[in-house]
């Protein structure tokens, strides 16, 4: 499995580096702290994907999403607070309740398996971190970033898979290949998507958002393998669909359109006729 995230992770930084040199232009300059937070992002990408796995091995995928969002969320709107001083309005807590009792719906509860469990929370943690400094990474070059964040991953998985002497991939197929790529390119657009979205949003209301990935992963499995959802999973995504509508709801201009609009005609053409 860790084989993979390093053949995604090389895979990506090649169609990066073809891309520079198609465009005749360099990666930016980093300064000393911009390369700190880029190696971090990298490492805890590779983190995240490798501890996933190890809890969809030993448990399953939905055990293993639950725990890995439940963890992000949770380290979302406790970082943003602390190392970014955003606000936790109700609403928003609102938000992440909801989308955490969504999930759980989602997975349909979990084996609680101890060591397993929390590798899942943590590769969660590992995720929420690297969100946070994406939020602080807004005035660097993305292209870069997303360069050198594949790199450092697949240098982290690689050096994992040496040390954990994992069977290496000895057959090797188009279609497999075909698929990687595919999976390289999608992650390259993802890591570039992050790094703008958390430039515009708030912690909270990015984890939230973030968490609708399990939406539209039942929508493909219906389509594409006829994999109908259960009650739980359609109830689920009922949560975490609502409470991303609660996360970007703007309580003030929502009452302010109302109150315009429940206004006594002749006040709304006097303030009209003072402007």
């Amino acid at each position: 499995m860790i084989t993979q995230v390093t053949l995604r992770a090389l895979i990506a930084t090649l169609i990066m580096a073809g891309i520079f040199l198609a465009l005749r232009r360099r990666p930016h300059k980093l300064q000393r702290g911009d390369w700190v937070k880029t190696v971090i992002v990298g490492f805890c990408g590779s983190l995240t994907l490798g501890l996933f796995a190890v809890v969809a091995i030993h448990d399953k995928a939905a055990s293993a999403t639950f725990l890995v969002f439940a963890g992000a969320i949770l380290t979302s709107l406790v970082g943003g607070m602390v190392f970014l001083g955003e606000k936790a309005t109700p609403l928003k807590l609102l938000a992440v309740f909801l989308v955490i009792v969504g999930l759980l719906l989602y997975a349909h509860g979990f084996t609680y398996k101890g060591i397993v469990t929390f590798a899942g929370l943590l590769g969660g943690v590992s995720d929420g971190v690297a969100n946070i400094l994406r939020k602080k990474m807004r005035h660097l070059d993305r292209s870069t970033v997303v360069t050198y964040q594949y790199v450092v991953g697949a240098l982290a998985a690689g050096l994992y898979v040496l040390a954990s002497h994992e069977q290496p991939v000895i057959a090797v197929h188009w279609l497999p290949i075909l698929v990687m790529v595919l999976f390289a390119v999608l992650a390259l657009i993802l890591g570039v998507l992050l790094l703008y979205g958390y430039a515009r949003v708030d912690m909270q209301t990015g984890a939230v958002l973030s968490a609708m990935q399990v939406f539209f992963a039942i929508l493909l499995g219906m389509i594409f393998l006829h994999q109908m959802p259960t009650l739980n999973e359609i109830v689920g995504c009922f949560l975490i669909s609502l409470a991303s509508c609660l996360a970007v709801l703007d309580v003030r201009k929502l009452l302010s359109g109302w109150r315009r609009k429940t206004a006594n005609p002749l006040e709304v053409t006097a303030d009209m006729e003072i402007k």
